[in-house]
């Protein structure tokens, strides 16, 4: 109860469909981590302590709108977003070019 005022939907005011429901399905079972993340966030999130004047203090949800859409090839550059940076990967990446190297020599 945040001023008196609960924050639990009732059958006069259901709690709206979050917009990852609405936009976006789990289909694999390795998705089941995001799911259960995504309903503890549309649990929690709204009643957290000033969360709309912090919102409306940073530009509100128009300002996440305005900001620039990255391009699908941005998004989707699985070699920026993780392989050079996880050591691990990148090695496999130096013998993966060893290897080639040594297949073109012969």
């Amino acid at each position: 109860s945040i001023d008196g005022v609960s924050s639990r939907p009732t059958d006069a005011f259901p709690a709206p469909l979050s917009v990852r429901k609405r936009h976006y399905v789990y289909r694999s079972p390795s998705e089941r981590i995001a799911a259960r993340l995504g309903a503890f966030f549309d649990a929690t999130l709204p009643r957290a302590p000033n969360r709309h004047v912090t919102l409306r203090a940073l530009g509100g949800s128009a300002a996440i709108r305005a900001a620039p859409v990255p391009s699908r090839e941005a998004v989707l550059d699985r070699y920026s977003q993780h392989t050079r940076a996880c050591p691990d990967s990148m090695a496999v990446v130096r013998n993966c070019r060893a290897v080639t190297a040594l297949c073109q020599a012969a």
